[in-house]
């Protein structure tokens, strides 16, 4: 939340730039292509990438992007399956 805060508080041009349609879809493109990453995968033994997605299914991980992107930074549905596996379930069904 920090980078957003800051931008709000102390850097007025920035966080107006933040703040147009423009970059707001920008922002929410790249993410969307991002999100696609670590959990595609989760197949792979060990590597992680569920705990990497199970972070920013956490709130005040994901808050500032959240705010910059207009949105939640996970798809739900992914977090779900994320606090499933925590619970001893299967990701890879």
């Amino acid at each position: 939340m920090h980078y957003a805060k800051t931008a709000r508080e102390e850097k007025p041009a920035t966080w107006k730039g933040l703040q147009s349609p423009e970059v707001k879809t920008l922002l929410r493109t790249l993410w969307t292509q991002a999100e696609a990453m670590p959990t595609a995968s989760w197949g792979i033994p060990e590597f992680g990438g569920e705990k990497y997605v199970e972070g920013l299914c956490t709130r005040r991980n994901s808050d500032a992007l959240a705010e910059l992107i207009g949105g939640d930074t996970m798809n739900p549905q992914v977090c779900a399956a994320v606090a499933t596996a925590s619970s001893g379930g299967s990701l890879t069904k």
